[in-house]
């Protein structure tokens, strides 16, 4: 019986050492916040290389578009988003500059754990613009 009880309690405490490993705890950042990066013109009349692009995504689903044109002109856009699992989607429309009014949708592949919207689509239903874009969590 003694002999039963000393192997139960050794390995109880062979179970809980090996519990005792610290796994790296990756961190979970949020959807909401700023998001900073680029985007790069796919099809449309101008071309270039990257251009400034961000989010500013809000509790409340609404997002505030800030963007560099190819044409040197700044570019801001208010709408609403949503997430679905990992698929972000966005609605905004431009607000100032002669594109007032101008529609764009977003999608992209929202990245919890590196802090990133990747693989993403921002382009005019009905126009010809299209772009690619990267994003990471600033803060």
């Amino acid at each position: 019986m003694k002999k039963a009880l000393f192997y139960c309690l050794l390995l109880s405490l062979v179970i809980l050492q090996s519990c005792n490993k610290k796994d790296p705890i990756l961190p979970n950042y949020p959807i909401e916040g700023l998001w900073i990066g680029t985007y790069n013109i796919i099809e449309a009349a101008e071309s270039g290389d990257s251009f400034y692009y961000s989010f500013f995504i809000r509790r409340d689903d609404s997002i505030q578009v800030h963007s560099l044109g190819a044409d040197g002109n700044t570019y801001y856009g208010i709408g609403t988003w949503t997430l679905a699992d990992s698929t972000f989607q966005a609605t905004f429309t431009t607000t100032n500059s002669s594109q007032t009014g101008i529609v764009q949708t977003a999608t992209a592949i929202y990245d919890r754990k590196k802090g990133e919207l990747r693989n993403g689509i921002v382009q005019t239903p009905g126009e010809f613009f299209k772009a690619s874009f990267n994003l990471a969590r600033t803060n």
